[in-house]
């Protein structure tokens, strides 16, 4: 280390341990304040942090400093605050498909970015924990630890690098790492995103499925090429306007799932009619304060009533009421299910009033 690279390092204070066991601190300028990590490496490369220092790609940490130090690389790069990818399926659940198919198109401009880079940098490294998304929705991808520039000449990795279920076939000694093997990676981090598991585990289903599968494939030939084909795979995919209206639409209450003003018009009406006959339902004997309990049951009654009868989000299906062809049978299914439905509500009502000590329902 020469004495410029020593000055270079003073400037920055470790307040903090972020990951111990890999040497991952939190430092501050002690001139500025702001803060940065510091990464102390055993295992990396080194020309690809100094490719990223001198020409950075979007969305990955601005490297600052790259010092080799007895077999060792001292990094100091950009802090990046937000959640993990990791941290937010743990917290939350798996992400619905359009959400992780936004995701997922994020990062494949990124890994694009480092793909056509010259020369390429593979990241070799890409699963939920090295991912992270900002207080304003951007991805960014980190840790290019396990990076190396891709040579194009024909061999094997000599050394795993990478996390198990992430990590390519060839990443085992069985090929080289490629433009191919991010891909992989990506494929499995779709997954992870819809499912919380890795493909082996828990596979995803549908058109995320078949985009899953194709990532996967065991030969890299099989897979998507490059980022930008597995991008317009994914674009393909995510809902279209239309679609995103429809999936809307389906929460209106019937009447209003046609778009039709006529049919909309008369049904507001209605609508308003029994709400106002809710209101204005007269309870009698009711002690005061408790008549609201008839009249919510009231408004409960007709929404079930309504629910069964204009078949609002695909009821019939649940009850499998659509299978029945014909028109009479399937009539008197949807109300005997409306009719069981009506007498649970009553269950629940005698029992709230009896919890709030109002019984008219014995009077």
């Amino acid at each position: 280390m020469t004495i410029q690279e020593e000055l270079q390092l003073s400037y920055y204070k470790q307040i903090s341990t972020l990951n111990a066991s890999h040497n991952v601190f939190l430092v501050q300028h002690v001139e500025t304040g702001k803060l940065y990590v510091e990464k102390i490496l055993s295992v990396y490369d080194k020309a690809v942090y100094e490719q990223l220092c001198q020409y950075p790609v979007e969305n990955t940490p601005r490297i600052y400093v790259a010092v080799e130090d007895d077999a060792r690389l001292i990094i100091i790069e950009e802090y990046i605050n937000g959640d993990t990818l990791e941290e937010i399926i743990q917290r939350d659940g798996p992400l619905s498909e359009s959400d992780a198919v936004h995701l997922l198109m994020q990062l494949c401009v990124i890994v694009n970015g480092l793909h056509s880079s010259f020369p390429p940098i593979i990241h070799r490294d890409i699963k939920p924990s090295n991912a992270i998304v900002t207080s304003d929705g951007i991805v960014k991808l980190l840790d290019m630890n396990a990076a190396k520039h891709y040579k194009g000449i024909s061999g094997e990795d000599t050394q795993l690098i990478g996390t198990v279920g992430y990590a390519a076939p060839e990443q085992y000694g069985f090929g080289e790492s490629s433009v191919q093997t991010d891909i992989y990676a990506l494929g499995v981090l779709l997954n992870y995103l819809v499912t919380g598991d890795i493909p082996k585990r828990s596979p995803a289903t549908g058109q995320i499925g078949h985009i899953v599968e194709k990532c996967t494939a065991i030969d890299p030939h099989d897979r998507y090429q490059n980022a930008a084909e597995l991008f317009s795979a994914l674009e393909k995919y995510r809902p279209s306007d239309k679609a995103k209206a429809a999936h809307f639409i389906k929460w209106l209450p019937p009447g209003f799932r046609t778009l039709n003003p006529v049919k909309m018009l008369l049904s507001g009406f209605l609508y308003v009619i029994l709400f106002m006959a809710a209101i204005q339902l007269d309870v009698k004997n009711a002690p005061p304060g408790k008549e609201w309990i008839d009249k919510l049951f009231f408004l409960v009654f007709v929404f079930i009533a309504v629910a069964f009868i204009g078949n609002y989000m695909d009821i019939w299906h649940l009850f499998r009421a659509d299978r029945i062809k014909q028109p009479l049978l399937r009539i008197l299914w949807i109300c005997f299910i409306a009719f069981i439905a009506l007498l649970l509500t009553i269950a629940v009502m005698m029992i709230v009033e009896e919890a709030v000590g109002y019984t008219p329902m014995r009077r």
